[in-house]
């Protein structure tokens, strides 16, 4: 604490020196514990970066050489799942939409090739016959089974 008289103190300092009264009051003044837990926690952060910074030098080499790309494809999941996912998803939109692409391509491409053939005569008339009984080929009408010149079984009179 300050032991020159109050009205002597900057107002910034006076402002500091009630709020740390209020928090000595309330019981939330920093102790040498925090401290400690502070500075271990900024150690580990240091040390993680170094170690990260390492990983991710091979990480880099890992993609150069393909007999490492699972490993490469692994690591980059680990270290970068968020990036991971956004470039997941693209590599899946992007093949979708190629495929859809090369899909309609193609089927313009052979429309030509499927349509059928034109024709190189126009097509035959077909003569239509005067009436719908059928014509033997003995020359009688009749049907089919019966001998020429006699009436049909439907029409003759039994006995």
């Amino acid at each position: 604490m300050d032991s020159r008289p109050v009205s002597s103190l900057s107002p910034r300092s006076l402002l500091r020196q009630r709020e740390l009264e209020l928090a000595r009051r309330l019981g939330r003044w920093e102790t040498a514990e925090d401290r400690l837990l502070v500075r271990e926690h900024q150690t580990r952060q240091v040390l993680a970066k170094a170690g990260r910074g390492g990983a991710i030098g091979l990480l880099v080499v890992a993609w150069f050489v393909p007999l490492l790309w699972p490993f490469a494809l692994l690591g980059s999941l680990r270290m970068f799942p968020r990036t991971s996912r956004r470039v997941a998803l693209g590599v899946v939109g992007g093949g979708a939409l190629s495929l859809t692409a090369l899909v309609l391509l193609l089927g313009l491409l052979t429309r030509p090739l499927l349509s059928p053939p034109e024709p190189s005569l126009p097509p035959a008339a077909v003569p239509s016959l005067p009436s719908a009984a059928p014509v033997l080929p003995s020359g009688s009408i009749g049907l089919p089974g019966e001998a020429p010149g006699q009436a049909p079984a439907a029409i003759r009179s039994p006995g």
